[in-house]
């Protein structure tokens, strides 16, 4: 068994009761990152697709994906897992890893997608531009490497 199939199982279990910000499964997202991630090493398909398992699903913990994975893998969910640190500093620690860069990218743009959500109010333009923002300080980082 891969890890990316390992890790769609986890997060099948984990995410099944979950919906994202639109209503719909948070499956999908995951998914949806994990199609977008630039990248076709399986460890960071993996990533991807276990990216907010411990932001969202309390039961997990860095010791049980450590566990379940290798340090690579348990350490690129725990830098993509926002803490209590503001988002600048946030941002600072993903820029430090390739394979959160490009996870994190992948999430953005997902995210940064509007036509899933059924109304854009003042909170989601806020947001929005948070996430437009951060999409364009990581994509200078993955730039700098070519």
């Amino acid at each position: 068994m891969t890890h990316l199939q390992k890790a769609k199982l986890i997060a099948r279990e984990a995410f099944k009761n979950k919906v994202d910000k639109a209503g719909r499964p948070y499956m999908e997202h995951l998914e949806a990152v994990t199609r977008l991630v630039e990248s076709e090493e399986d460890e960071v398909r993996a990533i991807a697709m276990l990216h907010d398992l411990l932001e969202d699903c309390a039961e997990w913990t860095y010791d049980l994906i450590l566990g379940a994975f290798n340090e690579r893998i348990a350490d690129g969910v725990r830098t993509l897992t926002k803490g209590f640190s503001r988002y600048p500093h946030y941002l600072s620690l993903i820029k430090e890893n390739k394979d959160t860069v490009l996870v994190k990218i992948s999430d953005l743009r997902h995210n940064m997608d509007i036509t899933r959500l059924p109304t854009l109010g003042d909170y989601g333009i806020k947001r929005l531009r948070k996430y437009h923002a951060a999409y364009l300080e990581l994509m200078e980082v993955k730039n700098s490497w070519e």
